[in-house]
């Protein structure tokens, strides 16, 4: 089961004719995993855990299961930006949209396809060298080896090199 996810446990308690078919569920380690009264079972932390069900009748009848708890992982990344080109010396940053939401380590890293023509630091800030393309790359940082990437044109920088602005007919440059 994953890290926040529940998983039902069903016990089959025998013979069908048992006065007192109910069990009392119990769990070896509660820091991984609890259980509820109706075996209803959510993992915690990463783990194993032994699931046990003890008749309540007396008998003192009694089965386990091990249940391993592990991490969701990431399933799918995508790199998105409010633009696709950055010009030389100036930034964009990107954004990664991590799925599963509730992946238990939706971190991811960022890296580029080409040093020379982009960088891109820790939080996606990307800054254009020379003019060309690249891929901004974002991989799940969970180890599952999922990433997502997103094409970035950098342009070179143009300034503004004057203002006119208008009013009643009249120019004025700046």
């Amino acid at each position: 089961v994953f890290i926040s996810d529940t998983l039902q446990i069903i016990p089959t308690v025998t013979p069908d004719s048992a006065t007192d078919p109910s069990v009392n569920w119990t769990v070896s380690n509660s820091a991984v995993a609890s259980i509820s009264a109706k075996g209803m079972l959510i993992g915690k932390t990463a783990g194993e855990v032994t699931v046990t069900a003890t008749a309540t009748d007396g008998s003192g009848v009694k089965a386990s299961i091990i249940i391993k708890v592990v991490p969701k992982p990431v399933t799918s990344i995508t790199v998105t930006s409010v633009s696709d080109t950055v010009a030389i010396g100036k930034t964009i940053t990107m954004s990664a949209n991590v799925l599963p939401i509730d992946a238990t380590n939706p971190a991811v890293n960022w890296s580029v396809s080409n040093g020379a023509i982009a960088s891109v630091d820790a939080s996606g800030v990307v800054t254009g060298i020379a003019k060309g393309k690249v891929n901004i790359i974002a991989t799940a940082a969970d180890g599952s080896g999922i990433s997502g990437s997103k094409e970035i044109t950098v342009i070179q920088f143009v300034p503004v090199t004057a203002i006119t602005v208008n009013s009643a007919g009249n120019a004025i440059s700046v």
